[in-house]
């Protein structure tokens, strides 16, 4: 680490090369122009101590190069990212970048940015109200944005940096660890609203009644654990009813079809009534389908309209249905909570558990739904008042033991003997 001067390659000329924090830049000059050479090395290894001390990026390019800015490096990433990332999440990106980090970092050029201005710009967006100022003006009750909202927005721009620090365009990445300020406190498992066991078996009767269009998703949903995407995306080439499963190979999100969320296939075994559930709407879809000569629709889920669900029309349908029941209002995404949660308690393989629900560890699973466990540690406290009792028992025995020669006698008979 650090900075020398070498002869090129090809014995023509130097080459002043800069090593710092795993970046290598060269810069030649011809062999007429050694005192150049030491000078630029001289500045070099000036910049290399005042980045240690202050912390601030040194950029290793060429000083007469155009100077790069947030925004050339912004819109670069974009134009990767497209290519290697989901419709959905290219999008969330490009909307955090042109909306959030250009309006607020697009002039500054890649070295002029520091972790000063990254606090500042998480303590702006803190304090900053959903739906804009308007809403606080009209009185209303303000809510500001969650944590993990904030952090999506830098997503694009820690990422970059990333990006400019393997091209040896900077030596440091000031948007990294920022993880205390931007971690949310609030527990996971209070956002959660699964089901209890009465009430899945009542939302499943009620849809059955009232919303037979829907009730095949949502028993899926209950009994398998998909995501809303993955219930949407799932085709009848999915579902083997020989072998009794489902295999979760696609998503929809945002009417855009793509990978499940964990870019993995992955095996969830059907109920028998789950099974039979299926098995009977495919074979009136069947039915139907050869007596208008049209193939079977490779969806599993359709509308009343015989068409693919859109997710607004499902959450639509959903909380009318929980209104229709006098049920509370939960998530669509809850009754893959309650999956899972009855899983666990009904005393399911922690593993099997994380298999099914597609996370990509079972520590996941654990960090999510430990506290649903069934409890096997309660006669460890048991022992515990059992062992400082019995401790307790023997000391006293040990107390009494002296006196037990002499029980009944009396200071005569003492003199007697």
């Amino acid at each position: 680490m650090g900075v020398r001067i070498q002869a090129h390659p090809n014995g023509q000329g130097l080459l002043v090369v800069t090593h710092y924090r795993g970046v290598r830049h060269r810069k030649y000059f011809s062999t007429a122009r050694r005192k150049a050479a030491k000078a630029f090395a001289d500045l070099m290894q000036t910049k290399i101590q005042l980045s240690k001390q202050t912390g601030e990026a040194l950029r290793l390019a060429h000083p007469e190069q155009v100077v790069v800015t947030i925004t050339h490096l912004l819109t670069d990433w974009l134009a990767t990212a497209k290519i290697h990332t989901k419709p959905s999440t290219y999008r969330g990106y490009a909307r955090a970048v042109h909306t959030q980090l250009l309006p607020a970092f697009g002039s500054l050029p890649i070295d002029a940015l520091k972790r000063e201005h990254v606090k500042r710009f998480i303590a702006q967006k803190a304090e900053e109200p959903v739906g804009g100022a308007s809403r606080a003006e009209r009185g209303t009750t303000v809510k500001t944005k969650a944590r993990w909202t904030i952090q999506s927005y830098l997503v694009p721009l820690k990422a970059a940096f990333n990006a400019a620090m393997d091209d040896g365009l900077v030596t440091i990445n000031p948007v990294a660890n920022f993880g205390k300020l931007l971690r949310d406190k609030t527990d996971v498992r209070l956002k959660m609203s699964p089901l209890t066991f009465e009430e899945a078996h009542a939302v499943v009767a009620g849809a059955k009644q009232h919303a037979p269009v829907l009730f095949p998703m949502i028993l899926v949903s209950l009994r398998c654990g998909l995501r809303l995407g993955e219930a949407l995306g799932l085709h009848w080439g999915d579902v083997d009813f020989r072998g009794k499963f489902l295999q979760i190979a696609r998503a929809v999100v945002l009417g855009e079809l793509t990978t499940p969320k964990s870019h993995l296939l992955r095996r969830i075994d059907l109920s028998e009534e789950t099974a039979a559930v299926l098995r009977a709407i495919k074979e009136t879809r069947e039915l139907d389908a050869a007596m208008h000569g049209r193939e079977l629709a490779p969806w599993v889920f359709l509308s009343p309209e015989g068409k693919p669900w859109e997710e607004r029309n499902v959450r639509r349908t959903w909380y009318r249905l929980l209104n229709r029941l006098g049920l509370r209002r939960v998530r669509w995404h809850d009754l893959r909570h309650s999956f899972i949660t009855h899983l666990i308690t009904t005393g399911a393989d922690i593993k099997y558990v994380q298999t099914v629900a597609g996370h990509s560890s079972p520590m996941v699973t654990l960090n999510t739904y430990s506290h649903l466990l069934p409890n096997r540690n309660q006669g460890s406290m048991n022992k515990l008042d059992a062992a400082c009792r019995d401790a307790g028992n023997e000391a006293e025995s040990a107390t009494l033991a002296p006196h037990a020669a002499v029980v009944g006698e009396s200071p005569t008979d003492k003199l007697l003997v």
